[in-house]
């Protein structure tokens, strides 16, 4: 450190010791923590809502707080309409949903259906979004009911054999959720 060769390229110069290099990068990012393998993702969630239900779970950008109670309901309640629309644990569920508080209530209620999610961005080309829909064989489509609208499910009656045209006719909305 310093200027000892003034000729040295500006890349070549080192900014911080090799001690405060190696904090930085294994210190600092030492992030691991211990958690029960035994437990499920919603197994652990169950148990923060349970220790801490009306603490603040998320905060969207210009709304209000919502609680680990609030959350719960909400995904339990989406949970439920997917699991009487008739789609079964292991099935595929796509999420077209963008980042914030409406994405993270429809992974809950993905994960508590026992299902995996697909994520598709609603910015790709619908033909893109008509491939990975084809080719995940999803059940459901869980989307926003137009600009800030509401949650809704849209069960899917896909066919492996069915021609990527037919997906869209065959698109049955819910309720909003």
């Amino acid at each position: 450190m310093g200027l000892s060769n003034l000729e040295q390229p500006i890349s070549q110069l080192t900014l911080v010791t090799e001690q405060e290099m190696q904090e930085i990068l294994f210190g600092l990012n030492d992030t691991s923590r211990q958690y029960p393998r035994n437990k499920t993702l919603i197994q652990l969630y169950k148990e923060q809502v349970t220790r801490q239900p009306d603490f603040v779970a998320l905060i969207s950008p210009g709304r209000e707080a919502l609680t680990y109670r609030k959350l719960d309901e909400c995904s339990d309640n989406l949970a439920d309409k997917l699991k009487h629309l008739g789609i079964r644990p292991g099935n595929l569920v796509v999420m077209m949903v963008e980042r914030g508080v409406q994405m993270i209530v429809g992974i809950l209620a993905i994960l508590k259906a026992e299902c995996a999610y697909v994520p598709i961005d609603s910015d790709y080309p619908g033909e893109r979004i008509q491939y990975i829909i084809k080719d995940s064989h999803a059940a459901a489509i869980i989307r926003r009911n137009g600009e800030g609208g509401e949650l809704v499910i849209d069960h899917l009656s896909v066919h492996p054999n069915q021609n990527t045209e037919d997906v869209t006719t065959r698109i049955h909305s819910t309720d909003n959720v």
